[in-house]
């Protein structure tokens, strides 16, 4: 310790966690083993689906009045929950994920040139949660396999470019918008 510095003592007393456990079910109701479910307020606290989509999320907080759950898998968007704490353990969650739609397009220079890594996100902030990620390929082209239904905001971005803010009105079906030219 420097000159004059004290030293403090903490103890810390861990008290017993509140848990969730629940299913991750694909549309038709069937088990989706793989997802990984977190709460938003214990990121460091995630579960790994099991074979029959059932999970045990541990290490959350039980002084919070609820826990937002998500779960997540390749392939799927992105599923949500709200679970009240009551006492130490909740049971019977159910978390559904659903095929989404298909958004892609190209993003174009001012010269209107293919731009190679662009970069883009579909939320409502770059700091959403539930935010979707892509880069431009060589010839300009995205793809987000996986948009859920409702009003998106897109957003393009490239060094040395202004960035490129749309509002996009995702359907459930088809599967796919027409290609964006952004």
């Amino acid at each position: 310790f420097p000159s004059g510095a004290r030293e403090v003592r903490v103890d810390l007393r861990l008290g017993p966690a509140f848990q969730v456990r629940g299913r991750v079910l694909n549309e038709h109701g069937l088990g989706l083993a793989g997802a990984t479910v977190t709460s938003f307020y214990s990121r460091k606290s995630t579960a790994t689906s099991v074979a029959d989509g059932s999970f045990l999320l541990d290490h959350l907080d039980p002084g919070r009045d609820e826990h937002h759950l998500t779960a997540r898998k390749e392939g799927y968007v992105q599923g949500d929950a709200r679970v009240r704490t009551q006492g130490l353990l909740v049971e019977g969650i159910e978390l559904v994920l659903t095929r989404g739609t298909s958004v892609r397009g190209v993003v174009l220079g001012t010269d209107g040139a293919p731009l190679a890594g662009a970069e883009l996100y579909i939320g409502f902030s770059p700091f959403a949660s539930d935010r979707l990620d892509a880069t431009s390929d060589a010839n300009g082209a995205f793809l987000f396999p996986n948009v859920g239904a409702g009003s998106r905001t897109l957003v393009a971005q490239q060094a040395g470019f202004s960035a490129h803010r749309s509002v996009l009105e995702v359907p459930a079906q088809p599967p796919e918008l027409a290609p964006l030219v952004l």
